[in-house]
């Protein structure tokens, strides 16, 4: 699932940008060391593996570093994606410098700049001394709302609206498990995959966000603005339900004309379930339309929760009103004030 991810759920450019390749090259020399990097990349490389064990260290190594090489031509990166080759990076490195000391000299040379670099950022990450607008926000800006939030939410699960990071950091700060509603518009992550949301639907939940204050009830205040929140007595949103075409191929269709597929709705049990006892209010499914990762337009089809709940195969008729061209398309799901969800993987279209 992992790699599906990268592959096809990862932020896609329209066209190559070569600050994507070399900001990855760069974020790998120093993820080891400000300095350490700039030894033991190429040693981890250079050294000759003597036994199957080292040999498959080396093709760890070499196959984590260039995938994510590679994923820079489709679009950004993370530097810390490839933190599972870090362990035959030093492996191998080791090996390597015991063979060749000048190279060690020089690592033990630079220990010392290297380790005061280190502990100079260790320092910037913990006390506020810094008066960088973008460091405050990432490290000094969370120390305080989410424990008030917690005392607000009593021990009650809290949503965000489409943000892993500051899910993840309240997650951190508090110790309680967070889920992020994640937008259909935006690429899938972590939140799309782990077992939260089963755990939150029909729950009292608190739903938070920090720039959506007509939806939200109340707020409070940060260093840097206001968190909005609302409470849900019975909190439901569906990513959990996956849509899939029966039909095989690449729909078709001229500009303006009409496209015709069935499609299956894999409903969870429990969801099912919660379905037929809450009936969802002011729900829509529809289908968002994208070149590359910008998305064009929706189409609101006339299906319901409660309709496909009970007949979970339907075949739909729909124009997607683009001009020529290839595009994909995804089916999401939303009810209420709550952001639509991934609810399909991408579905290729082409319009000829």
């Amino acid at each position: 699932m992992s790699v599906q991810y990268h592959l096809t759920e990862n932020k896609v450019n329209d066209q190559y940008k070569v600050g994507n390749t070399l900001n990855y090259i760069l974020a790998q020399l120093v993820l080891p060391g400000p300095f350490a990097g700039l030894i033991l990349i190429p040693a981890a490389f250079l050294y000759k593996w003597k036994n199957g064990f080292q040999r498959s260290l080396y093709v760890t190594m070499t196959g984590f570093y260039l995938f994510f090489l590679l994923t820079t031509f489709r679009g950004k990166s993370e530097a810390n994606w490839t933190s599972p080759a870090m362990v035959p990076l030093i492996v191998l490195s080791f090996f390597y410098l015991e063979e060749h000391l000048a190279w060690k000299k020089w690592m033990f040379r630079l220990l010392p700049l290297t380790l005061l670099l280190i502990t100079f950022a260790r320092f910037a990450m913990v006390f506020d001394f810094i008066p960088q607008k973008r460091l405050v926000f990432r490290f000094h800006t969370w120390k305080d709302w989410p424990k008030a939030m917690d005392k607000i939410t009593a021990g009650r699960p809290v949503v965000f609206n489409n943000s892993y990071q500051r899910a993840s950091k309240y997650w951190f700060y508090t110790g309680r498990p967070t889920y992020s509603l994640n937008w259909y518009k935006w690429r899938m992550n972590n939140f799309n995959f782990w077992p939260l949301e089963d755990s939150v639907l029909g729950k009292p939940a608190y739903y938070l966000d920090i720039k959506n204050p007509f939806v939200m009830q109340d707020s409070i205040p940060y260093r840097q603005g206001f968190v909005e929140y609302r409470f849900d007595s019975c909190f439901a949103s569906y990513a959990k339900i996956d849509v899939k075409l029966l039909n095989e191929g690449n729909l078709r269709c001229n500009p303006g004309g009409m496209m015709q597929t069935t499609i299956r709705f894999d409903i969870p049990d429990h969801y099912a379930a919660f379905i037929r006892q809450h009936p969802p209010q002011n729900d829509t499914i529809r289908i968002g339309f994208f070149n590359g990762k910008t998305w064009l337009k929706d189409v609101i089809t006339d299906l319901r929760l409660s309709q496909v709940n009970e007949k979970k195969e339907q075949t739909i008729r729909f124009s997607p009103g683009l001009p020529a061209g290839k595009y994909y398309m995804r089916f999401a799901i939303n009810t209420g004030i709550y952001t639509p969800t991934h609810n399909s993987a991408k579905i290729d279209i082409v319009i000829e």
